[in-house]
C-alpha cells in the first residue's frame, strides 16, 4: 500500500510539472536569469534622454532621471537639484512611492542629437532547451502626448528563425487618456499609446503573450523610437515561461521515484 501511495504521489508531481508553466528566465533590473543581454548605450545622450535600466535612488545618468519619467508632484525625485516638489508637474510615471533601489527600464526621447539613427534596441537571450508552450509577460506603463512615430515593439526568434511579434504599441491619435499624478491631480492628454486593445497609463500593468515553437535559444528583442522629452515609456519584470517537455518530465519523475524508493529501502 505504501508503494502504491508513493506511485500516486509521483504521478501527482508529474501532473503538476506538465500542467504548470515554469519560469525559464527573467529580468527585473535588480536580478536576472537570462543567458545574455545587450542594449543601445545612452551614455553620450543629454539630460532628459534615456534608454535602459535605472532606479529612483541610483540613476545611472549624471543629470538624474529624465523629467518625463519622474512624477515630482509630491517629492523631487528627478534629480533637478531644487530639492523641492513640483506640484504642477504634468507628466511622470515613477513617483516617490517607488523604492529607491527598485529598478525599471525607462525610455525617453531616443530621437536626439547624440543618437542619429533615432531608434534604440535591446536583446535578451534565454536557454529554452527542453521546454514547450512558451510564453512571456511584462509590466508596461506609458504617459504623454505621443506622436505617430512613437513606438515600441517586442519580438521573439527561436534558434535564429523568423521573428514573431509579441507586444506592439499602437498610436491612438483619435483618443485621450486620463492619468493621475502622485498628488492626486488628474491629467488628460491626447494621443496615448495602447497595447492589446488597452490604453496604457502611468500605472504598471501586466501583459502576456504566447511564443510559438520550441528549440534551444530564444531571443527577445526590443525596438523603440520616441521623439520628444515630454513622453515616457517604461517596463519591468520581463519573464519567460514554459512547460517542461514530456521527456524531461519523465526523467524528472524517474528521478523522484528512484529517490523515494531509495529512501524507503534505507528505512527498512
Amino acid at each position: 500500500m505504501r508503494l502504491n501511495h508513493l506511485a500516486a504521489t509521483v504521478a501527482a508531481s508529474l501532473f503538476a510539472m506538465t500542467a504548470n508553466a515554469n519560469v525559464i528566465g527573467f529580468d527585473n533590473g535588480e536580478s536576472n536569469s537570462y543567458t545574455s543581454f545587450s542594449a543601445t548605450d545612452p551614455g553620450s545622450w543629454g539630460p532628459g534622454d534615456w534608454f535602459g535600466w535605472g532606479a529612483r535612488g541610483a540613476w545611472p545618468q549624471a543629470a538624474g532621471m529624465p523629467f518625463a519619467l519622474a512624477d515630482d508632484t509630491v517629492n523631487d525625485i528627478s534629480g533637478n537639484g531644487t530639492g523641492a516638489p513640483f506640484p504642477t508637474d504634468s507628466v511622470g510615471i515613477v513617483d516617490s512611492t517607488y523604492a529607491p533601489d527598485n529598478q525599471f527600464f525607462g525610455v525617453v526621447d531616443t530621437v536626439n542629437g547624440n543618437n542619429p539613427d533615432g531608434t534604440a534596441t535591446a536583446l535578451w537571450t534565454f536557454d529554452i532547451a527542453g521546454y514547450q508552450d512558451l510564453g512571456i509577460s511584462i509590466d508596461f506603463a506609458a504617459m504623454g502626448d505621443f506622436e505617430a512615430s512613437d513606438m515600441f515593439l517586442f519580438s521573439a526568434s527561436i534558434d535564429g528563425g523568423p521573428a514573431q511579434t509579441l507586444f506592439e504599441s499602437v498610436y491612438e491619435g483619435a483618443l485621450s487618456q486620463n492619468y493621475t499624478m502622485e498628488s492626486g491631480a488628474n491629467v488628460n492628454l491626447n494621443d496615448p499609446l495602447s497595447l492589446q486593445g488597452t490604453l496604457l497609463n502611468d500605472l504598471l500593468a501586466t501583459f502576456s503573450a504566447s511564443i510559438a515553437g520550441t528549440g534551444s535559444v530564444l531571443e527577445i528583442s526590443l525596438l523603440t523610437e520616441f521623439n520628444g522629452g515630454s513622453e515616457a515609456f517604461m517596463f519591468d519584470n520581463l519573464t519567460v515561461t514554459g512547460v517542461a517537455e514530456p521527456g524531461i518530465v519523465l526523467l524528472l519523475g524517474t528521478g523522484l521515484l528512484t529517490l523515494a524508493l531509495t529512501r524507503r529501502r534505507r528505512r527498512h
